[in-house]
């Protein structure tokens, strides 16, 4: 364990050097005792009588020093293997509560996934990165400064203020289960007004509807969601995104003792033009699922079906990134710096939406409609989700990207496809989107 500033446990080290101490004073004034009798038979009237009480004192001190060592030495051991074992079952409970909570640090702003964060001391604002039972306490820890500080997850540990330990940055993550999603896509997409349209419905009626407590994580994501919400629901363009290395949108969903930090990565499409881009985001380390985002009016013959329509609506930017492009650079991106091998599906949930799915007749190509048609009249397909993959499936083959469908099919072992409008609380399908990957990731997010 890594030094840390706090006061050691005293059978952590401290006893030993006492223990040490101790046998090594009592040997020494055993034999200074025995010797100043010794010296004393010169010149006394009875020199054997002290001859005498120099080999007692030597013979029988060494036997009563023998024997208060030992015993000294099988108490500290035994009160040593207690503290011991009582450490070791803390620590244990503490890590494997983590484990079965799948609890780790995930830094919003550097990505950097850690155990634990670095807490500081509320007195002297001391650093201490690695807060668990050990030798500076079991249950408690004493920092330099006198003040106690709690190292596990039942006794206040997660209320101390903490910082990333790469970064140093502020982490306000309160020990909680952390669900990562990226949002994929390229410029022009959409992704920012999905981003908050898909949080809206989680706050105003996914939690509400299922008894969850929603929260955003502080100040920051809170004013951040109130100021973007409402310009969409102004009918007004939000703020483009610019940092390729996006800061979280998060927010805490808390049901009964299930508390999860939702890690929601928007980041701005020129990210996904190089897989240089991409090789700071290390949220792909962890993720969860994955949202990729397809604008239709990037695929150029969609774009030349309706450009005349397109050239008199400034309602609507088609992205000029081709699909492929943004899925090739996920795809190296992944298989590159997170070990993914190329013969490798991936098995976390991706959802595949079609944005901008309100324009003109798209709903009736690749829209809800479409699919509530196909499920109607193909007995062949059963259920609505099988609907909605044929229709896009259809919407992509048409217009020369069925490799494409291809390799997402095959690479994304559980995709669902979804075609939204993001306005907000007007929008279309977002539900959808949400409900199937919350699902997904964590079975106590699905209808019940």
């Amino acid at each position: 364990m890594k030094t840390q500033p706090a006061i050691k446990n005293y059978f952590f080290g401290k006893a030993y050097g006492d223990l040490k101490n101790t046998i090594s004073e009592s040997f020494t004034r055993n034999t200074d005792n025995a010797k100043d009798f010794f010296d004393k038979a010169d010149g006394a009237t009875l020199p054997s009588f002290y001859w005498g009480l120099s080999i007692a004192t030597y013979v029988f001190g060494t036997a009563v020093f023998l024997f208060c060592s030992a015993f000294h030495i099988v108490f500290l051991s035994l009160v040593t293997i207690i503290i011991y074992l009582c450490f070791s079952f803390i620590w244990l409970l503490d890590a494997g509560y983590r484990k079965y909570q799948k609890i780790f640090t995930a830094c919003p702003h550097c990505y950097t996934k850690s155990i634990l964060p670095v807490y500081h001391c509320p007195k002297c604002n001391a650093k201490h990165d690695q807060l668990w039972a050990g030798p500076y306490g079991i249950l408690q820890r004493t920092c330099k400064c006198g003040e106690k500080l709690p190292t596990t997850f039942f006794n206040g540990r997660k209320k101390l203020t903490a910082s990333c330990p790469k970064c140093d940055k502020s982490i306000e993550s309160l020990e909680t289960r952390p669900i990562a999603i990226p949002i994929i896509g390229a410029p022009s997409v959409g992704k920012t007004f999905f981003v908050f349209s898909l949080v809206w419905y989680i706050k105003e009626q996914f939690a509400r509807t299922k008894g969850f407590v929603f929260k955003f994580m502080n100040s920051y994501n809170e004013n951040n969601y109130n100021s973007e919400i409402s310009i969409l629901h102004r009918g007004q363009y939000l703020r483009k995104t610019v940092e390729n290395n996006p800061i979280a949108l998060n927010f805490f969903l808390t049901k009964n003792k299930s508390k999860s930090l939702f890690f929601f990565y928007d980041s701005a499409g020129e990210a996904f033009s190089s897989t240089q881009n991409l090789v700071q985001h290390k949220f792909y380390d962890y993720f969860n699922g994955l949202i990729f985002i397809i604008d239709p009016f990037s695929i150029p013959s969609v774009y030349a079906k309706y450009q005349s329509n397109l050239s008199g609506n400034t309602s609507i930017k088609p992205s000029i990134t081709p699909l492929e492009d943004v899925y090739d650079a996920l795809i190296i991106n992944l298989e590159k710096n997170y070990k993914i091998k190329t013969t490798e599906r991936i098995s976390k949930p991706v959802a595949i939406v079609f944005s901008k799915v309100d324009a003109f007749d798209l709903q009736n190509i690749i829209g809800e409609n479409a699919a509530q048609k196909i499920l109607k009249t193909e007995e062949t397909v059963k259920t609505i989700e099988e609907a909605r993959r044929e229709v896009c499936k259809a919407f992509l083959k048409n217009n020369e990207l069925e490799a494409l469908y291809r390799k997402i099919e095959w690479k994304f072992g559980n995709s669902q496809f979804f075609a939204v409008n993001s306005s907000g609380k007007d929008s279309i399908g977002i539900d959808k989107v949400a409900n199937w990957l919350l699902g997904e990731i964590d079975k106590s997010y699905k209808n019940i």
